[in-house]
C-alpha cells in the first residue's frame, strides 16, 4: 500500500503569547488534520526551533533525528512555512527551511507560489502597491522609518492622511497583533516613539470608520465563502471577533476583484481581505497559503478544507508524475 503524503505546516514560536497559539494551534490543527485526511493524506504541525535544515548531499529538514524529507515509498511532502517572524534569528531560520523545501525535488512549498516576489506574500506595503497598479481600491499605506526616525514620518502621514484617527501596523504580522490606535497627530507623535522602539518595521494607515472587514476564501478561482468578521479595532476572530456570512450583493461585488488579485499573483490559494467603509469596500491585505478557516461555520469549513486539501491533493500527484518521468529510463531507440 502506498503510504500517504505528507503536509507539514511550520509555524513560528516566538512572536504570539503562549495562550492564543496554543488556542490557534488546538482549533487549526484538530481541522487541518481532519481535511488532510480526507484527501488520504498525513497532517503534522511543527514550531521553526524544532528543525533543522541541511545541505549533506541533498536537501534535508531534521526534526528529532528525522528527515522530514525523506518519506517512505513514492510518498512526497508539502510545506507551509510561516513568512515572517519578528524576532531576527527566528526570520532567517524560517528563510533557511523555505530555501530548503524551494531545494528539494520531492516537496512543495505550499504558500508561496514559485515566480511570486517575497514581499508580496505578506508585506502591507507591497500588496497596497500592487493592489492599487491593478486598479484596486487599497487602504494608503506609508511605511515608517526604523528606530528613532520613526517620528520624521509625522509631517508626511498628516499630509497624506489628515489629522486622524490613525492605525499604526507590523508591515508582515498577522492575526490582528502589534496594532496600534492613535487618534490625533499629538497622540501619534509618541505612539512612533514607541513602535520605533520595537526593533520591527511598522506602517501607517488611516483609521476608517467601518462595518467590520470582508474575507473571500478561493480556490483555484472560486470564491468558497464569503466571512464579514466584526470586532471594533481588531476583527480577526483569533482577538474575539464575530463573523457572519457576507452580504451576497458584497462578495459579488467583490469577486470580481479577489479573482484579478488572484490570477495576477498566479496564486491558486488565496483570502483576501477588505475593509468595510461609508465610500466602499477597500483592500487591505491578503493571504496565498493554506488556512484560515478553522473558525468559519460548518458546512462551509469543510468546504473549503476540501477545496485547499484537494488542491494540494492535485499538486503533490502531479509532481509524483514529473519524478517518475524524471527517473524512468530513457526509451531504447
Amino acid at each position: 500500500m502506498q503510504p500517504p503524503d505528507l503536509i507539514v505546516m511550520v509555524y513560528r514560536d516566538q512572536d504570539l503569547p503562549p495562550e492564543t497559539l496554543t488556542a490557534a494551534l488546538n482549533q487549526a490543527g484538530q481541522v487541518h488534520a481532519a481535511a488532510a485526511a480526507r484527501a488520504g493524506m498525513a497532517w503534522r504541525i511543527i514550531p521553526v526551533s524544532a528543525i533543522v535544515p541541511a545541505a549533506t548531499g541533498q536537501p534535508r529538514l531534521w526534526v528529532d533525528g528525522h528527515d522530514l524529507l525523506e518519506q517512505p515509498g513514492s510518498a512526497l511532502v508539502g510545506v507551509q512555512v510561516d513568512d515572517f517572524s519578528n524576532d531576527p534569528q527566528t526570520d532567517q531560520a524560517l528563510a533557511a527551511i523555505r530555501a530548503t523545501v524551494a531545494a528539494a525535488p520531492g516537496a512543495v512549498l505550499l504558500n508561496h507560489p514559485d515566480h511570486l516576489p517575497h514581499q508580496l506574500v505578506t508585506d502591507k506595503l507591497s500588496i497596497a502597491h500592487h493592489a492599487q497598479a491593478l486598479g484596486i481600491p487599497a487602504i494608503p499605506t506609508l511605511a515608517l522609518p526604523a528606530g528613532r526616525h520613526a517620528r520624521g514620518a509625522l509631517p508626511q502621514i498628516r499630509a497624506c492622511l489628515g489629522h486622524g484617527p490613525y492605525l499604526l501596523k507590523p508591515r508582515r504580522l498577522g492575526m490582528g497583533y502589534g496594532i496600534v490606535r492613535a487618534a490625533d497627530p499629538a497622540e501619534l507623535s509618541g505612539a512612533l516613539d514607541v513602535i520605533g522602539a520595537t526593533g520591527i518595521g511598522y506602517v501607517a494607515q488611516p483609521c476608517l470608520p467601518n462595518d467590520g472587514d470582508l474575507r473571500l476564501f478561493l480556490t483555484d478561482g472560486d470564491v468558497l465563502y464569503p466571512q464579514h468578521r466584526r470586532g471594533g479595532l481588531v476583527a480577526n476572530t483569533h482577538q474575539g471577533g464575530t463573523s457572519t456570512t457576507g452580504d451576497p450583493a458584497l462578495v459579488r461585488e467583490l469577486a470580481a476583484a479577489a479573482r484579478q488579485v488572484a490570477d495576477s499573483l498566479r496564486s491558486p490559494l488565496l483570502h483576501t481581505d477588505w475593509l468595510i467603509t461609508a465610500d466602499g469596500p477597500v483592500l487591505t491585505e491578503w493571504s496565498t497559503g493554506l488556512g484560515g478557516f478553522s473558525p468559519v461555520p460548518e458546512p462551509h469549513r469543510t468546504i473549503i478544507g476540501d477545496a485547499q486539501f484537494g488542491w494540494i491533493r492535485r499538486r503533490l500527484d502531479a509532481l509524483r508524475d514529473t519524478c517518475t518521468v524524471r527517473t524512468q529510463p530513457a526509451s531504447p531507440r
